[in-house]
């Protein structure tokens, strides 16, 4: 019934500059072969969608200090530099989740890319965001991640000026929407480790993140991607 891809998981895998830069055309890839797909049921509301985090306000409760002074930051970043941007964002069918256990690694190139049962409509760059809040929490050096992904991503799908814009504010999106839902399911089910598989990391990348102005890290990216 299924076919199987040979390799090993992206999350188990030793990381390169190779694998980085063939992340990001796997994923440039799959975006324009979305570009020309539609389906209803694709059409729906769906809590890990970085592009709309409303629902994410209301567990502020949950956090103190200063983990609540970074999830107070994200929902800020999100309502400036993607609510407020959204309707200038390209949409299409995005898978949803490329995050590192859903990416195959087999002689360092990206070999395969499963799990659609997160896909929606939503902006196209989503999968980029998604893509690289994983890849970064890996990362030792996040500038060159992003250099190896984001430009080779370009080079095949060309990344707007209003997409660079949003970038940032999607990446910690999908970031604070991860640390709601372990904080969460962690409540409700602490004696499952896997539920909070991504947390530590995630409040390391977030933390990180913090501190980088977002309009320089815009101003990173269009550098990136041989824009003014």
């Amino acid at each position: 019934i299924l076919t199987y891809i040979e390799g090993d998981m992206y999350a188990k895998t030793r990381i390169n500059n190779e694998i980085e830069k063939s992340l990001g055309k796997v994923l440039a890839s799959q975006t324009n072969q979305l570009l020309s797909f539609i389906h209803k049921e694709a059409i729906r509301k769906f809590d890990w969608n970085p592009s709309n985090i409303k629902w994410t306000k209301k567990f502020l409760i949950l956090f103190n200090g200063s983990k609540k002074e970074l999830i107070k930051d994200a929902i800020y970043q999100h309502d400036h530099f993607v609510y407020k941007n959204i309707k200038n964002l390209k949409h299409s069918v995005t898978h949803g989740d490329p995050n590192d256990y859903n990416l195959v690694v087999k002689k360092d190139r990206i070999n395969g890319l499963i799990d659609f049962g997160d896909s929606i409509y939503a902006p196209s760059i989503n999968d980029l965001a998604i893509g690289l809040s994983y890849a970064l929490m890996s990362s030792k050096n996040l500038y060159q991640t992003l250099k190896n992904i984001v430009s080779e991503y370009n080079d095949i799908y060309p990344i707007s000026s209003n997409e660079i814009y949003s970038l940032l504010g999607l990446i910690k999106s999908r970031l604070l929407i991860t640390l709601v839902m372990a904080t969460k399911q962690r409540k409700k089910y602490p004696d499952n480790k896997y539920l909070s598989i991504s947390e530590k990391n995630a409040w390391s990348l977030m933390s990180k993140l913090y501190k980088i102005d977002p309009y320089f890290f815009i101003a990173v990216i269009r550098k990136i991607c041989n824009l003014e």
